[in-house]
């Protein structure tokens, strides 16, 4: 019986795949519902390779109400656990999703099931490279869901904190955090938890200013230091003491006088005497 089923499916996933236009919707339209029943089956559709067939359509379709449908029944494949999500994500659907949600020529159907597909896939999402690549271009809405799932992985994991901080992602969620303060600013600050304080502070778009200010604020202190130092020594900052030995004054109408030679010349006489 399993044999069979799993027979049907792979059909069904061939059926998606080589058939096109109109003819393609009760394919997709089936494997949605599969995928909707349970994990169990979501997970046996993965197996079967449907999430090609699906993307393939989603991509290349003309008409919007089949690329919704296959929106809608991708949302139905990765909204299961971790496990669905990361199949979905390693085969770059988010970013398709993410691309006809934002494409101002699809229709209102199309981009409304886009865009509840992408936030199902996000919320179990757990591959940090996935979501860091869909964050700069997406909405501030999707930006949301993206910052939760950070603030939940993160925490868990030291090589994504890592790849995060060298892919520039750090540094991006505080620029989020200073443009969207009410929004965002929370999240941003529960996922700052997880580095160290000293990294968070050297991408924080304020850190230059930060230094500037600090270049300020060491010359005011060596002033203060100066001044101080002057004034235990009786001195002043603008004319620092200069201990010169003082040369004697001479009136100007004083002479030099002899007397004092004539006196040594007559004591050199007595003594000769």
């Amino acid at each position: 019986q399993a044999h069979r089923e799993r027979r049907r499916r792979r059909r069904l996933v061939d059926y998606v795949k080589n058939a096109s236009g109109n003819a393609r919707l009760p394919g997709i339209m089936a494997l949605g519902f599969i995928s909707a029943f349970s994990e169990t089956l979501a997970l046996a559709v993965i197996v079967s390779k449907g999430v090609a067939p699906m993307k393939q359509a989603l991509e290349e379709e003309k008409e919007d109400h089949i690329r919704a449908a296959a929106a809608w029944s991708l949302g139905q494949m990765g909204r299961h656990t971790p496990d669905h999500a990361r199949a979905l994500a390693e085969a770059d659907v988010m970013r398709v999703l993410l691309d006809n949600m934002k494409d101002s020529g699809s229709s209102e159907d199309l981009r409304t099931k886009s865009k509840r597909a992408l936030k199902s896939i996000v919320a179990k999402c757990t591959r940090v490279g996935a979501l860091d690549a869909l964050l700069k271009s997406a909405p501030a809405d999707i930006q949301r869901h993206i910052l939760s799932q950070f603030k939940n992985v993160l925490p868990n994991d030291v090589q994504a904190r890592r790849n995060f901080v060298q892919s520039g992602g750090l540094q991006y969620i505080q620029e989020l955090a200073e443009k969207h303060s009410e929004d965002m600013g929370p999240l941003v600050e529960e996922i700052n938890k997880s580095f160290p304080a000293e990294i968070v502070q050297y991408y924080s778009p304020d850190y230059a200013k930060t230094l500037l200010s600090k270049i300020g604020d060491l010359k005011e202190t060596y002033a203060t230091d100066l001044a101080a130092y002057n004034a235990s020594k009786g001195e002043s900052v603008d004319e620092p003491a200069t201990k010169k030995a003082k040369a004697p004054v001479m009136d100007a109408d004083e002479e030099p006088s002899m007397d004092d030679d004539d006196d040594d010349d007559d004591d050199d006489d007595d003594d000769m005497e």
